[in-house]
């Protein structure tokens, strides 16, 4: 099936052709099952992922949301939890110990950073950063304890692209395994797992959820390896509620739709930036400018829905920027229908040091808009409009 059938019917939509079933999952919203004999048996085993026992260890709601995304995704298993941010400690806490090393970049989400930084090597993991782009980097960063390698399919909020296969060729050399967090580009324009990655880890909060009313995340892989994450997300109560799993299904099924208008509307917004004598720079990988352009056009399916650029004025011109918009709303996240703008130096990459922002790229005058599905007309009048303030 292609990807717009497989957001809309998911793995098994033969299990549910049945009369008096409902077309849609239920919301199973309690937090324990009726037990039976079978299900006292597989607590024997420390078999309890399979069952209906507690709604931190599996709930139909959570897995039916799961398996809809790992399906999308090609994957075998998935796992859901209640943030994006869940899912990448889980799956760090997964196989990285004292001793351990893990390789990424600071070339990605603020609070990733700020999570492996000063929560993940306080565990006595060593964190290796390296530059995703330079394949050859990131052999040499890789060392015997390394026990994973952690990038992102589009950088946030500088929209680089790593060199995937190469990396992924790095890491088979000595055994590691290579996660991506696909979130700024979803299962619907690229899926790592087809490019020998090994898991995908996805803000299910951004474009699956695609409304902003939920918050969530996905990972998907191998189901050994799912396993073993699982075993680590309820143990640490990683878990999410079920009525978010709903929402996030339910945002699944148009994914594919929403994310063509997306990427159109990007594309226009990013072009018209380009010519505008107050923009010193676009960041946005559909355009010839961007340096990793050739790359993504090669792998990615559009160039998605978020579009950086920097002001000249610098930071108070951004802020100035922001307050006279009308319709594009100043405010943090991304990946929803309504077009969201905001300023990385104090949201997403706030509690970096100075010195490590500028190492990680946001410099003065950095923009991050998270470009909506509305007409890109209004956007761009929008933006006109706005963009007199800071003259």
């Amino acid at each position: 099936m292609k990807i717009e059938t497989k957001a809309v019917h998911g793995r098994n939509p033969q299990e549910r052709k049945k009369p008096g079933q409902p077309v849609v999952t239920p919301i199973y919203q309690t937090s324990n099952f009726y037990l039976g004999r079978g299900e006292y048996d597989k607590i024997v085993t420390g078999s309890t992922r399979e069952v209906n026992l507690y709604t931190r260890l599996g709930n139909p709601t959570l897995r039916s949301a799961a398996d809809r995304f790992a399906f999308m995704h090609g994957a075998e298993e998935g796992e859901f939890f209640a943030s994006g941010m869940g899912a990448i400690t889980s799956t760090l806490l997964t196989f990285a110990g004292p001793k351990d090393s893990v390789v990424t970049s600071l070339d990605i989400y603020g609070g990733t950073v700020d999570l492996i930084h000063n929560v993940i090597s306080r565990l006595g993991i060593e964190i290796i950063y390296t530059d995703p782009a330079d394949a050859g980097a990131v052999r040499r960063a890789a060392r015997p304890g390394t026990k994973l390698i952690l990038f992102e399919t589009l950088s946030n909020p500088l929209l680089k692209m790593p060199d995937i296969e190469g990396v992924v060729a790095a890491a088979r050399e000595r055994g590691i395994p290579v996660v991506i967090d696909n979130t700024f580009a979803s299962p619907a324009l690229f899926r790592p797992l087809e490019h020998g990655v090994d898991l995908v880890i996805e803000s299910s909060t951004k474009y699956l959820g695609g409304h902003s009313d939920c918050i969530g995340g996905f990972v998907a892989g191998p189901a050994a390896l799912l396993k073993r994450i699982w075993k680590t997300t309820v143990t640490v109560g990683a878990t999410a509620d079920p009525f978010a799993a709903f929402l996030v299904e339910r945002g699944m099924k148009t994914l594919p739709l929403r994310m063509s208008r997306h990427n159109e509307n990007a594309a226009a917004v990013a072009s018209w930036l380009e010519k505008h004598p107050a923009v010193e720079r676009v960041i946005y990988p559909g355009l010839d400018s961007h340096p990793d352009h050739a790359r993504a056009l090669r792998l990615l399916e559009g160039f998605g829905g978020m579009v950086s650029f920097v002001l000249k004025g610098g930071n108070e011109a951004g802020l100035r920027l922001m307050k006279g918009l009308r319709w594009i709303v100043e405010a943090t996240s991304l990946g929803g229908v309504e077009s969201l703008v905001e300023m990385p130096f104090n949201t997403s990459h706030a509690p970096l040091t100075d010195e490590e922002r500028a190492a990680a790229g946001i410099v003065p005058g950095l923009m991050r808009m998270s470009v909506g599905i509305e007409n890109v007309e209004d956007l761009i009048e929008d933006l006109d409009r706005a963009m007199k303030c800071i003259a």
